[in-house]
């Protein structure tokens, strides 16, 4: 990895840290199950983006509260695949909810 400076550039080694403030971690989750509707989640699909929201808060939750959340957008794919999915974003919702965050 390579860190700007504005005299040289430094090549950091991989075990080495990045400077304070630099730090961010990233969780990729797939969405939940599909029901008969197959735009849109199950029962169990529901349950569990219910119970996602509870892992992510800033008290004794098992991570910290997100910052942003990004979910594939609901419109079609391509031009000959008008398929809408909402999926993506109902799993992610109930945790925007808690934070107050939008979804990009």
């Amino acid at each position: 990895m390579l860190v700007g400076n504005s005299k040289k550039e430094e090549q950091l080694e991989l075990t080495d840290r990045p400077p304070d403030g630099c730090e961010t971690t990233i969780m990729l989750i797939r969405h939940c199950e599909k029901g008969n509707l197959k735009s849109h989640c199950n029962y169990a699909g529901f349950e569990r983006a219910a119970f996602l929201a509870t892992l992510f808060g800033n008290g004794k939750e098992r991570w910290p509260a997100p910052n942003s959340i990004y979910a594939l957008k609901t419109v079609g794919r391509g031009l000959k695949n008008k398929k809408v999915n909402f999926r993506e974003v109902e799993t992610v919702e109930y945790v925007a909810q808690k934070h107050g965050l939008d979804i990009d």
